[in-house]
């Protein structure tokens, strides 16, 4: 999902839910909220070393211009991932915001992965392989006339 598509899915939900906090604290959920998906995606296009020292490239392979741009969130888009973005922007931002900082940054992985996985995941062998059919067979099921 691109980001102004996930800022724009964030601010209808928070809006749809709590209308009156949306517009009294409109500057701030803004503010929090592209910080949260800059966060996640903040690996996408890129190419290094992360904390642990384990060296990464995230950028367009020319050959398979989607698997680049997937692979990035291997770095957050996950449960512990989301623990992390929680436990940041909770010491930066005032304690009325926890439940969005939660709410938002699970929606980005969901968004993004159609489920929250787990960091191991990623791990296990052909993983965007099942990844890919599992969404797609979602989609199928979602498609088809009930």
């Amino acid at each position: 999902m691109l980001f102004h598509q996930h800022l724009r899915a964030a601010f209808k939900q928070l809006k749809q839910a709590e209308p009156r906090f949306y517009y009294q604290n409109l500057r701030d959920i803004v503010k929090i909220v592209s910080e949260i998906n800059h966060w996640f995606d903040d690996f996408a296009g890129k190419k290094g070393a992360d904390k642990q020292s384990r060296v990464y490239d995230y950028t367009i392979d020319p050959t398979d211009p989607n698997e680049g741009s997937l692979r990035h969130r291997e770095q957050r888009h996950h449960y512990e991932g989301l623990v992390e973005c929680c436990s940041i922007l909770s010491l930066k931002y005032d304690s009325k915001f926890r439940d969005i900082i939660k709410e938002s940054a699970k929606q980005h992985i969901i968004e993004d992965m159609g489920y929250i996985p787990d960091k191991e995941e990623y791990q296990e062998r052909n993983f965007w392989i099942n990844w890919r059919r599992k969404i797609w067979t979602q989609e199928l099921k979602l498609a088809r006339p009930q």
